[in-house]
């Protein structure tokens, strides 16, 4: 049966990055407690190009338009927190580039990088550009909750 024309479900999607990007030397790390949020690709505003009317004072004519410049993509990885060091507090500690991919599946093992994935989205050459974590404590016992790491 074709995959063509399914679906992609958030729910079947794994996180993996590479420290120092991809190569033959750097091995892939799943994050197995880990969801991607929604990507974002600002492409720039449109500015309009004015000049005064030749048929009406006090008007103005659009005779062209600049485009702005375009942005990187961001995406946020929510990860849980777990009692072990963060998986990816160090990639904002050393502030070097690394990959991230988000792979989509039905069928394949979530752990292995390689298990043929109906789809793949790469960001390469990606940088951290935030960290933040959840409330770290609590004052009332409905205020428990999980603590999640977030790194943009």
């Amino acid at each position: 049966m074709s995959s063509e024309g399914q679906v992609v479900l958030g729910g079947l999607s794994r996180v993996f990055s590479i420290e120092g990007q991809a190569g033959p030397d750097h091995i892939p790390f799943y994050h197995s407690w880990a969801a991607a949020g929604a990507v974002e690709q600002p492409v720039g505003d449109v500015t309009r190009v004015e000049a005064p009317s030749q048929t009406e004072y006090g008007a103005f004519d659009v005779v062209g338009e600049v485009l702005g410049a375009l942005e990187n993509a961001t995406i946020t990885l929510s990860l849980r927190d777990r009692m072990t060091a963060s998986e990816v507090l160090d990639y904002v500690k050393r502030r070097c580039p690394f990959d991230v991919q988000i792979h989509h599946g039905v069928c394949q093992d979530p752990r292995d990088f390689d298990a043929g994935w109906d789809k793949i989205r790469v960001f390469e050459n990606a940088r951290a550009t935030g960290y933040s974590t959840s409330e770290l404590g609590s004052l009332a016992s409905g205020d428990v909750d999980v603590i999640n790491e977030e790194l943009e």
